[in-house]
């Protein structure tokens, strides 16, 4: 690559069954990592989560359902999926529907707690939120985009997404979308599981994404921190 300068680069590759140097180019000369670090990212994602491991979101209602009306709230809940998109909003709401519910006498509600409350990465420049990457959250629906702008609260977004998807089913909810954390049972309405592990893994290393491989961070370190 004629824009890179042979004397600013490095590489090494070990055969890890041998132990043997398979290739070495200024092996000791410290640099920064950057997007090689997604190399561990997917590794210690496969090894502990395994690849046919699949993210989950779930729409749980907190309340009663009395004939074709849901006396109570609709709770999105985000468990980190990088590739939660409005297909998965229509299938989560078509097993709604299939409740019997046409009407929603309460409101959806966020609840991204699965995740700490930090939208960025530590040490990121002010240019790589947005530019690089969405907010983080364990709920964002199409890399956080709404009404054709980056949400800088991806979690209320995907909730008022959900709200939009339920009413163009013939769902009406009654109060505006909001965001808070569920604290008591309810009852599981609808579930959506994202493709296998193995496949996100491929994606964020052929696209070099950002914000999958964050998330990724953030859910071996939910799971296992």
């Amino acid at each position: 690559m004629p824009h890179v300068d042979p004397q600013r680069s490095s590489a090494l590759a070990v055969d890890l069954r041998s132990g043997l140097v398979v290739y070495s180019r200024n092996a000791s000369l410290a640099l920064i990592p950057a997007s090689n670090e997604k190399l561990p990212v997917a590794y210690a994602a496969l090894a502990l989560l395994g690849p046919g491991y699949r993210f989950h979101t779930e729409v749980v209602g907190t309340g009663t359902l009395v004939g074709d009306v849901w006396h109570g709230d609709l709770w999105l809940r985000g468990f980190g999926d990088p590739t939660l998109e409005q297909s998965d909003l229509d299938a989560l709401t078509a097993e709604v529907a299939s409740w019997g519910i046409r009407r929603v006498d309460g409101a959806v509600r966020a609840d991204e707690s699965w995740f700490d409350a930090r939208r960025a990465g530590p040490g990121w420049k002010a240019r790589f939120l947005i530019g690089e990457s969405p907010p983080l959250s364990a709920l964002v629906v199409d890399r956080g985009v709404y009404r054709g702008r980056t949400s800088p609260n991806p979690a209320l977004a995907a909730a008022s997404l959900l709200r939009r998807t339920l009413e163009a089913r013939g769902i009406h909810v009654t109060r505006r979308s909001g965001q808070d954390v569920l604290t008591t049972a309810g009852l599981p309405l609808a579930r959506d599981l994202s493709d296998p592990l193995a496949e996100i893994v491929r994606f964020m290393g052929r696209e070099s994404d950002n914000f999958t491989a964050e998330l990724l961070v953030k859910q071996v370190g939910a799971l296992f921190a």
